[in-house]
């Protein structure tokens, strides 16, 4: 396993060790996707960093991220799925983002919005809880690519870098959280995107 570059830590972040994951989580972080003042989608994300310390979760590789996702509609409206994603990406200046890190989960399909009558549908609030667990390690190749992934030579084994962002810096790396809502043909799906931090461990 080949040791990734040493990055710094995501500026204006402390990153001091956080409470064992046995224990229960220091702090909930929330975000809403709020159209017309009526929060429509909620993430809940647990974190061990409380939120005067980072308004955003910060995780650590082989760690897991876990939370829920609450949906709240008005009115009915088809629900085919509703999935989970943790994304991690690496940037050169003057060059596309290499995604180097996608683990998606699909949560449980309500069982009263079934793939075989397309007239059900969901109304009112619902929730989905999720658990995905981040690896230590992931393969990173370089060369072409191709919508965003290294499709080029076959690649090394690296440690799972942590967030870097400085504007002088030469690479970028950053983690978020997408939730997307499936929904009716002909519907655009609901994607809502937070971004989280990767901790140097």
């Amino acid at each position: 396993m080949d040791e990734a570059p040493p990055y710094a830590a995501q500026s204006g972040i402390s990153l001091a060790e956080p409470p064992s994951y046995s224990r229960a989580p220091e702090s909930i972080h929330s975000y809403s996707l709020e159209i017309e003042g009526r929060k429509l989608l909620t993430l809940f994300v647990n974190g061990r960093t409380p939120r005067s310390v980072s308004p955003i979760p910060i995780f650590r590789e082989g760690q897991p991220i876990s939370g829920r996702i609450e949906l709240d509609l008005k009115s009915p409206e088809v629900v085919k799925g509703v999935n989970i994603e943790v994304q991690g990406g690496m940037t050169l200046p003057g060059e596309d983002e290499v995604q180097f890190l996608e683990l998606k989960q699909r949560l449980s399909v309500p069982t009263n919005a079934s793939s075989n009558n397309a007239n059900k549908k969901l109304s009112g609030k619902h929730s989905w809880a999720f658990d995905i667990q981040l690896p230590r390690e992931v393969p990173v190749s370089w060369g072409a690519k191709t919508k965003g992934k290294a499709t080029g030579r076959e690649g090394k084994t690296y440690r799972l870098p942590p967030s870097f962002s400085e504007r002088s810096g030469l690479v970028f790396v950053s983690y978020r959280l997408v939730a997307t809502v499936k929904r009716g043909t002909f519907k655009v799906n609901r994607v809502y995107v937070r971004s989280a931090s990767l901790a140097e461990k």
